[in-house]
C-alpha cells in the first residue's frame, strides 16, 4: 500500500511543473498538449494515422480519398457561406429595381 502512494507521489512530482500555479486555463491547456506531445509520441502517432491507414488499404482510391477529403471539408463550407452571401446580394440588386 505505501509503495503505490509513494509511486504515485513520485509520478505527480515528475509531470508538475512550478509554473502550474500561475498559468490560467489555455496556458495549462497547452501545456498538457506540450507534455502530452513529448511523452507519448507513438500513441499520438497511432491516432492521428488510424483514420489514414484504413483508407489506404482501400487501394488508390482510398489514398486519394484520404489526402483530399480534409481540404473538401474545409471548402465546401466557404462555397456555400459564398452562394448564399451570392443570393441574397441578387436578391437585394433585384428588389432594389
Amino acid at each position: 500500500m505505501n509503495a503505490d502512494i509513494g509511486l504515485a507521489a513520485a509520478d505527480s512530482r515528475r509531470y508538475a511543473t512550478p509554473q502550474s500555479a500561475s498559468m490560467n486555463g489555455a496556458a495549462r491547456a497547452i501545456d498538457e498538449i506540450r507534455r502530452g506531445f513529448r511523452n507519448q509520441p507513438s500513441v499520438i502517432f497511432a491516432l492521428l494515422f488510424k483514420d489514414f491507414r484504413v483508407r489506404a488499404s482501400w487501394g488508390r482510391l482510398g489514398i486519394i480519398y484520404a489526402f483530399f477529403q480534409p481540404a473538401i471539408a474545409l471548402v465546401s463550407p466557404l462555397f456555400l457561406c459564398w452562394g448564399i452571401i451570392a443570393y441574397y446580394d441578387n436578391l437585394f440588386r433585384i428588389l432594389q429595381k
